[in-house]
C-alpha cells in the first residue's frame, strides 16, 4: 500500500467518523496500529503479485496448451486407470478422459517378457508365463515374440511423446510460470494471515482486514484452507464490533 493508498484509507475511515451522529460523544481519535499499516502495503504488493502470476499462467496456457502433444493410440490403455490418465500441461486429465501406459511400464513389461522368452529358449518345456500389459500371454514363442516386438514399437511411441511434452514444457518455461504463481500464492495467504491477526485500532485498520478478506476469497483452495486451519479468523467479529460500536 503507498502513500496514496494509506492517504485513500485514511479519508474513508475519516468520511465515516464524520457520520457519527453529532450527538455521540466524539473522543480523541486513535492512531492506527502503525504494524497494521505496514502489514496493509505488504499485502497490497502481495495481491499485484498474485494478480500479474495469475494472468502470466493463463496467458501461458492459453498459447501453449493447443501445442501439448496428444498420447498416441499405441499407448492408450484398454481399461481405465484412474492413476495412469493422461494430462494436459497443466496437469488435469485430458478430454476425453483416457488412461495411457507410461514408457516405464511399456520398458518393464518388455523386459519381463524378453526374460520369459529367454527362458523358453533355454528349456523349450518349461512353463511359459509373462505378463503383457494388461493380461497374461500364454501363447507360443512366435508369438512371444511378435508381442515383444509390439511393446518395443509402444515403448518408442511413448518415448517420442514424452519427449513432445517436455519440448513444450521447456519452450514455454512452464515449470518456472507455475512455481511464481505457488510462491506468490503463498506469499499472499502469509500476507492475509498476518493481517487478520494483527490488532486494528480504528475503522482505517478495519479496511485494511476488509481487503485481507477479500484476498482471502482469490486465494486458491489449499492456500485458503491453511489461513483458515490456523484459527486466523478468531477474534475478528468482536474486533469489528468493538470499533464500529465506537463510531455508532
Amino acid at each position: 500500500m503507498n502513500l496514496s493508498r494509506r492517504a485513500l484509507i485514511a479519508g474513508l475511515a475519516a468520511a465515516a467518523a464524520l457520520a457519527t451522529p453529532a450527538s455521540a460523544v466524539v473522543a480523541p481519535a486513535a492512531p492506527e496500529n502503525p504494524a497494521l499499516l505496514a502489514l496493509g502495503d505488504t499485502l497490497a504488493e502481495c495481491v499485484a503479485e498474485f494478480d500479474a502470476a495469475v494472468e502470466l499462467r493463463r496467458a501461458t496456457f492459453r498459447e501453449w496448451a493447443p501445442q501439448w502433444p496428444k498420447a498416441p493410440e499405441s499407448i492408450v490403455r484398454q481399461h481405465h486407470d484412474q492413476h495412469a490418465l493422461e494430462r494436459d500441461i497443466d496437469g488435469y486429465a485430458a478430454s476425453p478422459a483416457r488412461s495411457i501406459w507410461s514408457s516405464h511400464d511399456l520398458a518393464i513389461a518388455a523386459y519381463e517378457l524378453e526374460k520369459a522368452i529367454s527362458r523358453k529358449r533355454k528349456n523349450p518345456l518349461a512353463p511359459f508365463s509373462a505378463r503383457w500389459l494388461d493380461k497374461w500371454f500364454m501363447a507360443d514363442r512366435p508369438d512371444h515374440e511378435a508381442a515383444l516386438a509390439d511393446l518395443m514399437r509402444r515403448l518408442d511411441d511413448a518415448v517420442a511423446y514424452n519427449a513432445a511434452r517436455e519440448r513444450v514444457l521447456s519452450a514455454s518455461n512452464w515449470g518456472a510460470v507455475k512455481d511464481r504463481e505457488t510462491a506468490a500464492a503463498n506469499a499472499l495467504a502469509a500476507a492475509v494471515a498476518a493481517v487478520l491477526t494483527e490488532p486494528a485500532d480504528t475503522l482505517a485498520g478495519i479496511i485494511i482486514k476488509a481487503e485481507a478478506l477479500d484476498a482471502y476469497a482469490r486465494l486458491p483452495p489449499y492456500n485458503r484452507a491453511m489461513v483458515a486451519l490456523n484459527g486466523k479468523f478468531a477474534g475478528i467479529g468482536s474486533e469489528l464490533l468493538r470499533i464500529a460500536s465506537a463510531h455508532a
